[in-house]
């Protein structure tokens, strides 16, 4: 056999890997432009042709049968784990579908849109005012036979490849989310953001939607007790300092660190929101992605904006010894920190920055307070009704019935439950002293302005809102 000739003397071969795209030459995926998979217009001619299949493999055949109405029954039959078979809609008609279910979600003010599989067919399920409801009120679920095209298209404005195209992220059964899908209704744009989760029925698809435009509501917004906004302006208008906000993330947290915002917005202010759950756009705030998984914790993303010469940080979630610390450290330095919390109650917020590690003295310095809030749905003043003394709730409470105003729900609008800790002369004490936690929740307990069950029972009396909405935040 001749011997080989020297490396440097053969002909190089030609890489088969295609050159990458730049990310400034991608076309912006928006819900109205062809899937990755569909064929691409040539401008003055016809759309590229498809490569032909195969020649051991068949060509594919399209389906000719009609496609069910909305609302038909599919086909009985055998299909997967027992449910029926379906012959699956056309894509066009399941695109018009699921754009149409949009739109109308953004026009009656949903911030979610559920896609959801089940045996009887698919559900679609609207997040209005923090509470999902069933489009069509349960009456209206899509046959299965729209499923497969429905969430092809879902997954292609998303710009997720199928499952079998290796796009499953390795954490979990959960396809990893693209960047915004830009929508424009009446005038109004929005961004949506896709989730899709693989169920025992098949894929559930969540849709996301955020108003960049929107800005936070103010604090007299929240309707509070004028002595509770009263004590909540005092402690943000300290020009330093650490203020702990108890509310759950559902529950009215966003709404309470909205308000903390638009509070401290000004044009001499620099403002940076770090945020894990981009559930809101909050105005004239940067907006800092955490992200845990890789590396960039709520920690880390204080240190940042505090780099970044920020005057105050607003953070959604302080639950860790190193955000705590980080939290400490940047309102020691000068700036407005408020920290969102998961806590029951103020003095609840207060003992665990104890029970962090936190310096007594370090966090005697920083505090400036705490605020526990609860958001609740108030009634509609037209159609409420007192609630049968049989039921069981507070004395004199009101009830929602529905009518043309409220569009049939019973309640316009919010009303926020608050209890407020000022850090009065005695709770600083405490800290300062190093005492333990359960001292210090204890004392504060007794400086509190008034119980959250306190505040609730005081809008059940006056007629605010319902027992439903109170135990649904509690």
């Amino acid at each position: 056999m001749p011997d080989k000739p020297p490396a440097a003397d053969r002909p190089a071969r030609p890489s088969p890997r295609r050159p990458h795209a730049r990310r400034g030459d991608r076309p912006r995926r928006t819900l109205d432009a062809p899937p990755p998979s569909a064929p691409r217009e040539e401008p003055g001619g016809a759309p590229d042709e498809p490569p032909p299949p195969p020649a051991d493999e068949p060509a594919p055949v399209a389906d000719e049968s009609p496609a069910p109405a909305p609302g038909e029954a599919p086909p009985e039959g055998a299909a997967g784990e027992g449910l029926p078979a379906a012959e699956p809609v056309g894509a066009d008609l399941a695109a018009g579908l699921a754009k149409a279910i949009l739109i109308d979600a953004v026009r009656r003010g949903a911030d979610h849109v559920h896609f959801e599989p089940g045996r009887d067919g698919l559900a679609v399920k609207l997040r209005i005012d923090g509470v999902l409801q069933e489009r069509g009120g349960g009456d209206a679920r899509l046959p299965r036979s729209f499923i497969p095209e429905l969430m092809a298209y879902l997954r292609s404005r998303a710009g997720v490849r199928d499952s079998a195209g290796g796009s499953w992220s390795s954490r979990g059964p959960h396809l990893v989310r693209p960047p915004a899908v830009p929508l424009t209704v009446a005038g109004r744009q929005v961004e949506l953001r896709f989730s899709v989760l693989r169920t025992a029925f098949g894929e559930k698809a969540v849709v996301n939607i955020l108003d960049p435009a929107a800005s936070p509501a103010p604090l007299a917004d929240l309707h509070l007790p004028a002595a509770d906004e009263a004590a909540v302006r005092a402690m943000l208008s300290a020009p330093s300092g650490l203020v702990a906000l108890a509310a759950p993330i559902r529950g009215g947290r966003w709404a309470g660190l909205g308000a903390a915002v638009a509070e401290l917005a000004a044009p001499q202010r620099s403002v940076v929101v770090a945020a894990q759950h981009l559930a809101a756009r909050i105005g004239p705030a940067a907006m800092l992605a955490v992200e845990p998984g890789a590396g960039f914790g709520f920690a880390e993303a204080i240190a940042a904006a505090a780099a970044a010469d920020a005057d105050a940080i607003v953070v959604e979630d302080v639950h860790s010894p190193a955000a705590a610390s980080a939290a400490l450290s940047a309102a020691l330095d000068g700036r407005m920190v408020v920290a969102g919390m998961s806590c029951a109650a103020a003095p609840e917020a207060v003992a665990l920055l104890v029970e962090m590690g936190l310096d007594g003295v370090a966090l005697s310095l920083a505090f400036r307070g705490a605020v526990a809030l609860r958001r609740v749905r108030r009634l509609c003043d037209e159609c409420k009704r007192a609630a049968p003394a049989a039921s069981g709730g507070e004395a004199g409470a009101f009830v929602p019935r529905g009518c043309a105003r409220c569009s049939g729900t019973g309640f316009v609008g919010f009303v926020a439950l608050a209890s407020t800790l000022p850090a009065r002369a005695e709770l600083v004490e405490w800290l300062r002293s190093s005492a333990a936690a359960d001292d210090v929740r204890q004392a504060a307990s007794e400086m509190v302005s008034r119980s959250l069950d306190d505040a609730a029972a005081a809008a059940l009396r006056e007629g605010l809102t319902s027992p439903a909405e109170v135990a649904r935040v509690r």
